[in-house]
């Protein structure tokens, strides 16, 4: 029966002009005068054929024994026909949502936009069956009152709509699609990000014909991948969009090797993104939908060492399905009560999840077994990730093999490699593997030339001593990452777990490990500075111990390491050393600098990264800048220290919790957050008031005195930033303070004066928030409380866990940053704090430069008057007629020769209202102009 209904379905011609009478929608013939653009995308959608099989569960799944398959089954029944109050009952507890409109019919107009259906007036059809269309124009079809009542857009924004037709329990509680409840599980419900953002693409244009222009407006094709086998209008175009749409929620990432040792198996890792889908990837119903890895290894002449996954591909030839050991596979399966796949939901005791949930990265490894006798060959890799709508095992079991071929395998992603060269060895000769060409670190930088790498498989090594360069230029790297390779002391060896005392530069660099154990360095050849025995002495540079040098640290994580000195993380003296997008927790100093201690004549760059849950007995909980160069021993044009680009958060010391800053430090779009101290939450400045910090975000830190700042000698300079939240909020206390803030929000009204204002911030999420916790030795566990009188006794700890402090698009913070001062990266004066926030680009008319809906020759001179000024217009892409990225002296010529009609016309948009067709170049608009939308 199913089979020969579909095939009828599928001989029917598809006239656009006959769907509302075929399929009973008269109300979306009734919006199609007035909305055209909007009723041929719905035609070409999944929804207008929600109750055509085979896109129905009568084509999609085959029924129990004693069920008649038809669409009044109560499974089908809410969402593809028939009454739903009969169907509510038989919902099985799970995510309880109300069934929509759309349980009575295919997912009309007004199923989403509510409409008073009795007030729809009904279209004519003639004895042909064909419309009768309204002769008068829109504007004398005034009668509107079926929009009374319009669901406002923004209710339409989330899932909820959508979610009773893809919450689906069976009768025997197998969810047979949990597509909503995985949207709810995700981040994007926090992040303003509804169904229609990646299903009904937005565009620029009018809503209805010659009306006005509209900046946003959403396509209602509701992209979806159930097209193939329904004879929709641009089936092709369909297709095409299909496969961009599943690359824009994926991601493929594949570590090339850059070359294989003949006689021994590659290691192939492959990491698979669900990148853009607010659900898990693929979705919908089990074992239908198919997503897997297929890789392909063979030799130039033609010897294929590895085919793995391509028995997916061969299922129509394969009942057993794949057998491929190495086969990954991203498909939610029904299995039975002992774990066996079944095909059908009534087969099923529950569902075993393998898609890819929202934003996870999913990493697998290919063993490739390379032959000996392939020396002085290639290798050629090939990397697919591969989806089928419709699994061909169950087309077969539902008889349904004539549709096999209506649903295309798409290639996702394909990725290729070069040819690989087979080698003796994998690496050139100023290589050094770890642990193939030596088993253990300490030898292979011995072996390793001036210049070459060291290369450390994964894995933790466990030090005897701390490794040391001697002054060197190499580079220890680890090959995957310092998730899966670890550099650690022995528990029952004091010591770091790296030293820089040989002058070592920037091209001796450490790149990619975990860094943990370490118990820091005493100064070799000094005695303690109290005259006590070198073994009493303190200990600097958990982790890492550096003195005269400035190596390159990137990418590391540097967690629970302990010193009794300085620096319980990393320790820099005299040093130039620069640590790049490094994470720095968990970490202790008996004196300055939790996570980082900076010393004497350092000029340090820390670039990036995160230093969070350290403590210190002394100053600086996260980073403590202890003695740093004057300005004249830095020169004009250059600063000491440099911290850029950093979250500093949940740390604590009695003085100055994140920050302690002596002497001129440069601190640059970064926050420092959740900090506490006894005197200075956020930071606290000593010596030389010549420090500065633009575009920084000093919230929620807490302090017995200066919540967010202390200072003495002067309060360092504080600019495009904000400081607010913090406890206590008085500023007022702080030397110098009403000079030093240029352009800040603050949360002191006696401050909010000049270019300073008082006001909420507006962050996305807020607060953050500390809970309890029992011991130092827990990672990010740090004092939150001291004994009076005695600063490093702690009485009670606590671990933070911060909110989100990037700005909401009607924060006061957006824009409100000095006119001269540099514009943020997409051409907007500049935010406050320490995150900017990207803005939509408005519609506009290239040209019209004084924004009165016309070019004429008043733009000319508001061109040229802009020009000399030197300004930067919100709108400066109308001032760019040829759109080179920029404007310059050549547009108000381009413009002159238009008006007198010797030169081309503008470049689009014009003459109407439009969208910057190069937004990519850095020149935008980004307020309403010309009456644009």
């Amino acid at each position: 029966m199913i089979a020969t209904l579909v095939s009828l379905v599928l001989a029917q011609a598809f006239d656009p002009q006959e769907v509302g009478d075929a399929f009973g929608y008269p109300e979306t013939a009734s919006c199609q005068p007035c909305h055209p653009r909007h009723y041929e995308e719905w035609l070409a959608s999944v929804h207008a054929a929600s109750r055509r099989p085979p896109l129905s569960p009568a084509g999609s799944f085959r029924h129990p024994p004693g069920k008649d398959g038809s669409l009044d089954e109560p499974l089908c029944r809410p969402c593809h026909s028939g009454d739903p109050q009969s169907a509510i009952a038989a919902r099985r507890p799970g995510v309880q949502v109300g069934l929509a409109h759309a349980a009575e019919r295919a997912v009309t107009c007004t199923v989403c936009h509510q409409f008073a259906e009795d007030r729809i007036p009904r279209p004519q059809y003639d004895a042909a069956g064909k419309l009768i269309a309204d002769p008068r124009p829109l504007s004398a079809r005034r009668d509107r009152r079926f929009h009374e009542g319009l669901k406002p857009v923004e209710q339409l924004r989330g899932g909820a709509l959508c979610g009773p037709c893809h919450q689906v329990v069976a009768p025997n509680g197998v969810e047979i699609d949990r597509t909503y409840a995985q949207y709810l599980a995700s981040p994007y419900t926090a992040r303003d990000t509804g169904c229609i953002t990646c299903h009904m693409e937005s565009y620029g244009g009018a809503m209805v014909p010659d009306g006005i222009f509209h900046g946003q407006l959403h396509r209602h094709d509701v992209i979806g991948v159930d097209v193939a086998t329904n004879p929709v209008p641009s089936i092709d175009s369909q297709l095409s969009r299909v496969t961009l749409f599943l690359r824009s929620a994926s991601a493929l990432f594949v570590e090339e090797p850059v070359a294989v040792v003949a006689g021994r198996a590659l290691r192939l890792p492959v990491e698979v993104v669900n990148s853009g889908a607010g659900h898990n990837f693929p979705a919908g119903p089990p074992g239908a939908r198919r997503l897997w890895l297929e890789v392909d290894a063979r030799l130039d002449d033609g010897r294929q060492l590895l085919r793995s996954g391509a028995s997916r591909a061969g299922e129509l030839d394969d009942d057993a399905g794949a057998t491929d050991e190495q086969l990954v596979d991203f498909t939610d399966r029904f299995v039975d009560a002992d774990g066996r796949e079944v095909p059908f939901w009534w087969q099923a005791a529950r569902v075993e999840e393998r898609s890819l949930r929202a934003l996870e990265r999913r990493r697998s490894e290919y063993a490739v077994d390379v032959p000996e006798d392939a020396r002085g060959r290639s290798l050629h890799l090939e990397v697919r990730l591969r989806f089928h709508a419709r699994s061909p095992r169950q087309q077969r079991l539902l008889g349904l093999e004539f549709l096999a071929g209506s649903y295309p395998i798409i290639d996702v992603h394909v990725w290729r490699s070069r040819p690989i060269p087979v080698v003796e060895r994998a690496f050139p000769l100023d290589v050094v593997v770890v642990p193939d060409d030596a088993a253990l670190i300490e030898d292979a930088l011995r072996r390793a030339p001036e210049g070459g790498t060291v290369l450390v498989r994964p894995g933790s090594y466990t030090l005897a001593r701390a490794l040391r360069f001697e002054g060197r230029r190499i580079t220890l790297r680890s090959l995957e990452g310092p998730e899966r390779t670890t550099l650690r002391r022995a528990a029952d060896d004091a010591g770091s777990v790296l030293v820089f005392d040989g002058g070592e530069g920037p091209e001796t660099r450490v790149e990619g490990f975990t860094l943990t154990g370490g118990r820091g360095t005493l100064f070799e050849g000094r005695s303690a500075p109290d005259g006590t025995s070198v073994a009493d002495a303190p200990r600097h540079g958990g982790a890492v111990f550096c003195r005269g040098s400035g190596p390159t640290l990137a990418g590391n994580r540097i967690i629970a390491n302990r010193a009794t000195g300085d620096g319980g993380g990393v320790y820099l003296l005299d040093s130039t050393a620069v640590l790049e997008e490094n994470v720095i927790e968990g970490n202790s100093a008996g004196g300055s600098g939790g996570g980082i201690a900076v010393a004497g004549r350092s000029g340090v760059t820390i670039d990036g990264g995160t230093v969070a849950g350290n403590h210190a007995g002394a100053r600086g909980g996260g980073i403590g800048v202890v003695a740093a160069k004057t300005p004249a021993d830095a020169g004009p044009d250059r600063r000491p220290v440099r911290i850029a680009g950093c979250v500093v958060e949940g740390n604590a010391a009695p003085l100055g919790g994140g920050i302690a800053l002596e002497g001129p430090v440069l601190v640059e779009r970064t926050l420092i957050a959740g900090n506490r101290a006894r005197a200075g939450g956020g930071l606290i400045a000593r010596g030389d008031p010549t420090s500065e910090l633009e575009n920084v975000t000093i919230v929620e830190n807490a302090a017995t005195q200066g919540g967010a700042v202390r200072a003495r000698d002067g309060a360092p300079r504080f600019r495009h930033s904000i400081l607010w939240g913090n406890e206590p909020a008085d500023l007022a206390g702080v030397p110098g303070i009403a000079d030093a803030l240029d352009h800040c929000l603050v949360g002191d009204a006696s401050l909010a004066t000049g270019t300073n204002f008082e006001g909420l911030p507006l962050f996305e999420r807020f607060p953050g928030a500390w809970t309890s916790c029992e011991s130092l030795d827990e990672i990010g566990c740090v004092p939150v409380r001291w004994a009076r009188g005695r600063a490093s006794r702690p009485i009670a700890y606590g671990k933070w866990a911060g909110g989100r402090y990037r700005l909401v698009k009607t924060s006061p913070g957006i824009d409100a940053g000095a006119p001269d001062a540099t514009p943020d990266p997409d051409g907007t004066r500049r935010d406050l704090g320490a995150f900017w926030r990207p803005q939509r680009l408005r519609g506009f008319m290239r040209g019209d430069v004084d924004g009165d809906g016309r070019v004429d020759l008043r733009d000319f001179v508001a061109l040229c008057s802009t020009i000399q000024r030197g300004e930067v217009p919100p709108c400066a892409d109308a001032l760019d007629i040829d759109d080179h990225a920029g404007v310059d002296p050549g547009d108000a010529l381009a413009l002159l020769f238009h008006l007198f009609a010797v030169g081309p016309p503008p470049a689009e948009p014009y003459p109407a209202c439009g969208i910057d067709p190069t937004p990519e170049d850095g020149v935008g608009c980004f307020e309403s102009h010309s009456g644009c939308p």
